[in-house]
């Protein structure tokens, strides 16, 4: 019994010591390499499409919002795969995409959002940008 209760109390030792994460900021020297202190006005869109031998290039449409706004942000056509877009943050954007295939039209539709955040590093606020990506790929 007395066995059972030391290793259960060394297991809890252990634990505690080994789970703490140190979240201290030595704001006496602070290191600042990785932090963007301006507040970003762009981030990119991913844009991901299919180019075949029947879309070798794939017209798409940025909207901002959802698709019956009908506020178009940007028209492009790709001819490679995949494209970055910069795009204003702190906004959803809907892609379409338009295919042929066996003489149908098809769109490729998907959404994502583009945005900034802060947060607190000593006497500073540093700015990061979740940027967006979209799937517009044809599914066989």
């Amino acid at each position: 019994m007395k066995q059972l209760l030391l290793i259960s109390i060394l297991y809890l030792i252990f634990s505690m010591l080994t789970s703490c994460n140190s979240t201290y900021t030595d704001c006496e020297n602070p290191d600042y390499s990785n932090c963007q202190t301006s507040v970003p006005s762009t981030g990119t869109m991913e844009i991901e499409v299919t180019i075949n031998n029947e879309n070798p290039k794939v017209p798409i449409t940025i909207y901002i919002g959802n698709i019956e706004n009908n506020q178009i942000e940007k028209l492009d056509t790709l001819i490679e795969g995949s494209k970055k877009i910069v795009l204003p943050v702190n906004q959803t954007y809907s892609v379409t995409a338009k295919y042929k295939k066996n003489g149908a039209t098809i769109f490729a539709v998907d959404d994502d959002k583009i945005k900034a955040s802060s947060k607190a590093v000593c006497d500073s606020t540093c700015w990061d940008v979740s940027n967006g990506s979209v799937n517009l790929k044809l599914k066989y």
